[in-house]
């Protein structure tokens, strides 16, 4: 099985952005406002909430993958957890 799902797995570029911050730091906590900040143009559009329902896509398109985990850090955010090594871009 490749290390990566379909292109037609994430549900949109967001998810995309939010998996490269992650990998950018990986083994590293990312709090929602991070991700948010870095993700999103208008961080004050968007809900806390909004990120947890994108980590959730994500986890379902890497199900299966043992490569890749985003564990949840309670209390704290997310942490990506792989041996994928990204070219750098």
């Amino acid at each position: 099985m490749p290390p990566w799902p379909e292109r037609s797995s994430f549900t949109n570029v967001k998810e995309t952005t939010i998996l490269r911050f992650l990998f950018d730091r990986q083994g590293q906590i990312s709090t929602r406002k991070q991700l948010i900040e870095a993700v999103w143009s208008d961080p004050y559009a968007v809900g806390n909430r909004t990120v947890d329902v994108h980590i959730g896509r994500l986890r379902k398109a890497f199900a299966g993958h043992r490569k890749l985990r985003i564990r949840t850090v309670y209390g704290a955010g997310y942490a990506l957890e792989t041996t994928i090594v990204l070219p750098m871009s």
